[in-house]
């Protein structure tokens, strides 16, 4: 009797140990899924992105080459000028969202490696430019 009651215990604690294992290869598994799904949207976003880009960007030079084309043609008197100006700031706005989109769509595997902090400072200072000009200074209380 003893050596069935041992022998049942041994069998409870495979048992045990089995499930325990079955249970972490089922959390891995589920991981690996969530990661997969998550590379699968970014890549879709990427897909997004670029196709946004493209889309937004043609109409964009068009726009800035006749927006130059009348600069061109207005005297330099003309308060229109101004107008243009802005027109153009505004075009060059959007283009440099849209080589963002283009940028990220594009991007690959990170890789390690030694980089000048400031440079990537400045890059991102250039990023956030534009729209902390817009922002009023209530935007930052």
């Amino acid at each position: 009797m003893k050596l069935i009651g041992e022998e049942f215990q041994r069998l409870d604690q495979q048992l045990t140990k089995a499930h325990a294992d079955l249970l972490q290869r089922h959390r891995y598994e589920m991981e690996l899924d969530r990661r997969l799904q998550r590379a699968d949207r970014l890549a879709m976003i990427g897909t997004l992105a670029s196709g946004l880009a493209h889309e937004i960007g043609t109409p964009m030079g068009v726009i800035r080459a006749r927006t130059e084309l009348l600069l061109q043609e207005i005297p330099p008197a003309e308060k229109a000028r101004e107008s243009l100006h802005i027109v153009l700031g505004q075009i060059d706005r959007i283009s440099k969202i849209v080589w963002m989109l283009l940028d990220y769509a594009r991007r690959t595997e990170s890789q390690r490696g030694r980089h000048d902090v400031r440079g990537i400072v400045e890059h991102v200072m250039k990023l956030i430019d534009a729209e902390a000009r817009e922002c009023p200074l209530r935007c930052w209380n």
